[in-house]
């Protein structure tokens, strides 16, 4: 039928403020209630506030949506809550990418570190009793996880993850705006994608979350305080003046 590990590097010698959330819409896509083993196309409002592109064709070989998967596809279930976002192509039928988006009502900050994470499910094949079906779910197809700054991508990371089947694994990119950054004001958008690469037809996401910490500039040898040690840093430093 159709249907944390880090690979953060966080740059710069300034200590950072403790991370603070952004608000994404349905994070954990947890706004519609689903029975176990229930899923709705997200055209069909099973994803409320994410918009889902690419992977023109027959949405009996393409889709996304929101999905309540029972154990035998996941044994330990969802990461977060009940449900999960997926995201299907067949490739014998469709050709390309799928992909689900959202743009955030936050924007970049200059001197900001923007840490993206995300959890990447692998289903396992299994038959459905709700749907009297077999879900031929065999093999990963691939994903990338993406951080734009309106319509640039500064942030993704593909593939660094191989979930065994009936698993999820975590990953995390990070994206450090400069003090002059160009990105500055822009909206901030996260994309998930099945990238439609490998044997399988499915990748699912869930508990997408986002952080932001500010650079702490009296930090000055990034211990994560301030204290005496930054002050005399600072005298040292403006003992030697400009060359």
């Amino acid at each position: 039928m159709s249907r944390v590990l880090s690979t953060c590097l966080l740059m710069g010698t300034a200590g950072t403020a403790s991370a603070q959330s952004i608000e994404i819409e349905n994070a954990g896509f947890e706004a519609v209630v689903f029975d176990d083993d229930e899923f709705l196309n997200g055209i069909d409002g099973g994803s409320p506030g994410w918009e889902g592109v690419g992977g023109d064709g027959d949405p009996k070989w393409i889709g996304w949506g929101g999905w309540n998967p029972p154990a035998d596809a996941y044994p330990s279930e969802a990461p977060r809550g009940q449900n999960v976002a997926w995201l299907y192509v067949d490739p014998g039928f469709i050709k390309g990418e799928v992909a689900i988006f959202q743009e955030l009502k936050a924007t970049v900050r200059a001197g900001a570190t923007y840490t993206l994470t995300v959890a990447i499910g692998n289903p396992m094949e299994y038959f459905s009793e709700r749907y009297q079906e077999q879900f031929f779910f065999e093999g990963f197809p691939g994903y990338r996880i993406e951080l734009l700054a309106g319509d640039t991508i500064v942030a993704s990371e593909q593939n660094a993850r191989s979930p065994a089947e009936g698993t999820f694994e975590r990953t995390s990119v990070c994206f450090a705006a400069q003090d002059d950054s160009a990105f500055a004001g822009l909206p901030l958008i996260v994309r998930l994608v099945n990238t439609s690469e490998g044997p399988g037809i499915e990748v699912d996401f869930d508990d997408v979350q986002l952080t932001v910490s500010q650079a702490c500039r009296a930090d000055m040898d990034g211990d994560g305080d301030v204290d005496a040690d930054d002050f005399f840093i600072y005298l040292d430093e403006f003992a030697q003046g400009c060359d």
